[in-house]
C-alpha cells in the first residue's frame, strides 16, 4: 500500500535555500517508489531576484500548495522575524487542510514551525515528524538574534520540551544534535538520519572540465571554496587573514553566495586591497557542478557556539563532487568527526589556527597531489553513505511506519473517554459524620469497613517485619 505524508516547509524549490533544494529531492524521490508527497510552502525569497512559482502544481506524485510570502529581505532581521511569524501562520491554514491519516514531517524553516506539528498531533491525533535542521532558540541566542534569558527564550525552551513530547519521531543529522535534543526531553523519540546529495546533480568532475574554473581564470590556480550561505553563524573572518598572508602564491580564495555577512566581508577585502579574493552570486543549479569543480579545498565552517545545534548541509555536496574539506570548526562536532573518520580533510580552530591553515595550503600549493587524493577520499564516503537514495531509503521506513500505524487519539475523543470514566467511576462515599470521627478517635465506636479495592496487597507478618 502506498503511503501518503504532508512536507511542512517556509522553502521549496525552486528557492535556492538549502534546505528548498533538500525538501524537493526528497520529496520527488520518494514519490518515485510510490509515495504521495503534499507539500505546504510559501513563494519563494531566499534571495531577492526569486522566481514566482505557481501557486499550486501537481507532478510525478507531489502536489504542491503555495502561499504568499511577507516583503521583507533575509538581512532585514525584524522583517525576517515577521516572516517566521507569517509563514507559521500560514501552514497551520494548510496544515489543518492536509487529512489527519496523513504524517507530518515539518522543518525548521521558519524556526518555530514544530509548534505546527505539535499543535496537529495535540488537536487532531494527527502523527508528527520533527525533522531538525536546526536547534532554536539556542541557535537564535548564539547569532545574537534573541537574548537568551529573555521571557520569549524561556517560553520558546518550554514550548520545544512540549513539542518534543508530542512528536513522534525527531530526526536530527548527527551525535551531537542528538544530545542537545536529549538534553531538553530525555524521553523524545530520536533518530539520527544525516543529509544527502544528489549524485545525478553533483558529479565527481576534474577541475579541467570546470567551465566555471575557465571562465574565471581558475585553471592554473590552487582554488579555496565557500559555496553557500554567508550567515551570520559563518566565521570566515579568519580566511580573509589567510589570504592577506598568501598574496605572492597561486591561490585564489572564491566565495559563492549570499548571506547577511557577504557584504562584510567584501567591504573588509576590499579595504585590504585582497586581489586573490572573488565574490559570486549563487550559480544556477545546473551549473553548480561546474563551481564545485573548480575548488581544490572546499571550506565548511562552523563557530564554537553553534555546535550542537545544527550540521552544514554543504558538507556532503562537498563530497559529492570529490573536493577535500577544510574544516573550521573550535570543538567536537559532526564536521570534526567526519573529517577524522574518513581522512578527507584538514579540520582547524577558526579562531586561533591562521598560521597553521597557512602553512597547509603552501604545503597543499606545492603537493596538490594530497588534496586531490583527499578528495576521492570524500567521493567513496560519499558514494557509500550520503547519496539521495541511500538516505531516502532511511525516511521511507520512518514515514511508512507513522502512516500505517494511523492516527493517534484526537483531543475531542480524548474529552468523550475521559467523561465516561467519570460516569462510570463509583460515587463517593459519604463521609463520616464528625461526631462519629470524635468517638471513634476516643475509641468508643468502630469506625466504617473500608471498601475492598481490586488487586489490593494484604501485607503478611513477615512483610511488616521487613518494613520495620
Amino acid at each position: 500500500m502506498p503511503y501518503k505524508v504532508a512536507f511542512l516547509s517556509e522553502q521549496y524549490a525552486p528557492d535556492v535555500g538549502s534546505s528548498a533544494q533538500l525538501f524537493a529531492e526528497l520529496a520527488h524521490e520518494l514519490a518515485q517508489h510510490g509515495a504521495e508527497i503534499q507539500i505546504c510552502t510559501l513563494q519563494p525569497g531566499y534571495v531577492k531576484a526569486a522566481p514566482r512559482a505557481p501557486w499550486h502544481e501537481r507532478g510525478n506524485g507531489v502536489a504542491v500548495t503555495r502561499l504568499p510570502r511577507l516583503p521583507f529581505a533575509r538581512t532585514n532581521r525584524k522583517g525576517e522575524a515577521l516572516n517566521w511569524i507569517w509563514a507559521t501562520l500560514g501552514l497551520i491554514v494548510l496544515a489543518l487542510r492536509v487529512p489527519r491519516r496523513v504524517p507530518l514531517l515539518v522543518g525548521t524553516n521558519p524556526p518555530m514551525l514544530h509548534i505546527v506539528g505539535a499543535l496537529m498531533k495535540w488537536l487532531r491525533g494527527q502523527r508528527f515528524i520533527a525533522l531538525f535542521y536546526d536547534l532554536h532558540p539556542e541557535l537564535s541566542c548564539a547569532v545574537g538574534v534573541l537574548r537568551e534569558g529573555s521571557r520569549l527564550d524561556r517560553i520558546w525552551r518550554r514550548m520545544n520540551r512540549w513539542i518534543l513530547q508530542q512528536a513522534d519521531v525527531a530526526i536530527c543529522l548527527g551525535r551531537h544534535m542528538e544530545q542537545t535534543l536529549l538534553a531538553r526531553c530525555a524521553g523524545a523519540q530520536t533518530v539520527i538520519v544525516h543529509n544527502w546529495c544528489d549524485p545525478r546533480v553533483v558529479r565527481h568532475m576534474p577541475k579541467s572540465a570546470s567551465r566555471f574554473a575557465a571562465e574565471h581564470g581558475l585553471l592554473d590556480k590552487f582554488v579555496v571554496l565557500f559555496s553557500g550561505n554567508m550567515g551570520w553563524r559563518q566565521r570566515l573572518e579568519i580566511l580573509l587573514e589567510v589570504a592577506a598572508d598568501l598574496q605572492h602564491e597561486p591561490i585564489r580564495f572564491v566565495f559563492i553566495g549570499e548571506g547577511g555577512k557577504k557584504e562584510k566581508l567584501r567591504a573588509a577585502a576590499q579595504q585590504k586591497n585582497l586581489e586573490n579574493v572573488l565574490f559570486f552570486p549563487y550559480q544556477p543549479r545546473e551549473l553548480m557542478e561546474h563551481s564545485l569543480a573548480a575548488a581544490d579545498l572546499a571550506v565548511v565552517s562552523q563557530e564554537r557556539e553553534v555546535i550542537g545545534l545544527g550540521v552544514p548541509s554543504k558538507i556532503y555536496t562537498y563530497m559529492a563532487s570529490g573536493r577535500a574539506l577544510l574544516g573550521l570548526a573550535g570543538k567536537p562536532c559532526e564536521l570534526i568527526d567526519l573529517i577524522e573518520a574518513t581522512e578527507c580533510g584538514w579540520h582547524f580552530d577558526e579562531d586561533h589556527d591562521k598560521d597553521a591553515i597557512v602553512a597547509k595550503l603552501k604545503e597543499l600549493v606545492r603537493h596538490p597531489e594530497r588534496s586531490a587524493e583527499a578528495g576521492r577520499r570524500a567521493r567513496a564516503q560519499f558514494e557509500k553513505h550520503f547519496t539521495l537514495p541511500v538516505i531516502a531509503q532511511q525516511y521511507a521506513g520512518i514515514m511508512q511506519q507513522q502512516f500505517e500505524a494511523g492516527p493517534a487519539s484526537s483531543l475531542f475523543a480524548r474529552w468523550l473517554r475521559r467523561g465516561k470514566k467519570t460516569q462510570a467511576a463509583p460515587a463517593a462515599q459519604t463521609p463520616w459524620p464528625r461526631h462519629h470521627r470524635e468517638l471513634a478517635r476516643r475509641k468508643l465506636v468502630s469506625p466504617p469497613p473500608r471498601p475492598a479495592q481490586p488487586f489490593e496487597h494484604k501485607p503478611t507478618a513477615a512483610t511488616k517485619t521487613e518494613a520495620r
